[in-house]
């Protein structure tokens, strides 16, 4: 798999390392964000049609714990991947970091 969301050294190691073990003509369900394959399922985001594991979808927003569960009930809900709707990750990613600053300035 070609990991299309940018990543770590050791996450396109890992990757590298999947490929060379694998067999001739094997295909393998794997996570486009985080290379796994060990998921109850697969989320494929309605704008670059990568799959995503559940755990990177969860990941990807935060505020929303139910987000699974609100695309296991309805199969037809829109889901897009935090590369191609990073507004998610990144209001939840400014709210940690204000509330890690408010921490720092009230020690």
């Amino acid at each position: 798999p070609r990991l299309r969301v940018p990543h770590c050294s050791f996450c396109s190691d890992q990757v590298a390392n999947m490929e060379l073990t694998k067999e001739k003509g094997e295909e393998e369900e794997v996570c486009s964000v985080c290379a796994s394959s060990d998921t109850e399922l697969f989320v494929i985001c309605d704008s670059c049609e990568q799959q995503v594991c559940s755990d990177c979808v969860e990941r990807a927003d935060p505020s929303n714990p139910d987000v699974l569960n609100e695309i296991k009930k309805d199969e037809a809900k829109e889901w897009h991947c935090s590369c191609c709707r990073p507004t998610e990750l990144i209001l939840s990613l400014q709210s940690h970091v204000e509330q890690l600053s408010s921490q720092n300035h009230s020690e």
